[in-house]
């Protein structure tokens, strides 16, 4: 008798839990499809408001608001993004509850991705939509570089080794040598959770006469001279 109902018990107790696995599967594939579908639905609109970001950005005429445009603007919309998947995912974890204060839409998305990976949801579709937003930023970015005081000479030598903006280091230049910084156009890095703008510093020395690249230690000295 006691067998028949140690039997019962156990039997009883796979039941609720096969059950209980059943339920949390279903909550899974509603979550994943309802996720995807956010997704899908809120990429096409944070990019046609990114275009409308780069639009007004090139109508502006005032500098502090260009800047507050692709800083803040762009952040916004991502912010955004990120903080839609968030809700949505909330209604069916509670993930609200462990959030952190997020600072710019970089904290979301570390914040997020981990919940869709487990679940198995294509980020490959988030992944691209940085990327795009990141090189609008740069874009607009690098534009606000005044090289209006550039030579020719020193523009031809840099785009002849793949340097598409320069800027002159004021700070360095005398009136017999120039120094000039060269930065690569979209260049970053990616970091776990996001992007991260990296504006690789080359120093490019102008006499008048003749344009070179400043050797290693120069550009440290350059750099250190600047503290």
């Amino acid at each position: 008798m006691k067998r028949l109902l140690i039997v019962f018990i156990f039997s009883a107790f796979f039941l609720l839990l096969s059950a209980h696995c059943s339920f949390a599967n279903e909550d899974n594939k509603e979550y994943i499809k309802e996720i995807n579908q956010v997704i899908n639905f809120r990429i096409p609109i944070a990019k046609r408001q990114i275009k409308e970001i780069e639009k007004e950005f090139k109508t502006e005429q005032n500098a502090d608001k260009k800047q507050v445009l692709i800083e803040q603007g762009i952040d916004e919309v991502l912010f955004n993004f990120y903080m839609e998947l968030i809700n949505t995912t909330d209604k069916y974890m509670n993930i609200k509850q462990t959030m952190p204060v997020p600072n710019w839409h970089g904290d979301l998305q570390i914040f997020m991705e981990p919940y869709l990976k487990n679940y198995g949801v294509n980020i490959q579709k988030t992944d691209k939509l940085n990327d795009y937003a990141h090189k609008k930023y740069c874009k607009l970015k690098l534009t606000t570089l005044d090289m209006s005081n550039i030579p020719p000479d020193v523009m031809k030598y840099a785009h002849k080794h793949g340097y598409d903006i320069v800027k002159q280091d004021e700070q360095l230049s005398d009136e017999q040598t120039k120094i000039y910084q060269l930065y690569s156009k979209y260049d970053w890095e990616e970091v776990w959770g996001g992007h991260f703008l990296v504006f690789n510093l080359v120093y490019l020395i102008f006499d008048g006469k003749n344009i070179r690249f400043a050797t290693k230690e120069e550009a440290i000295n350059f750099e250190i001279s600047k503290w």
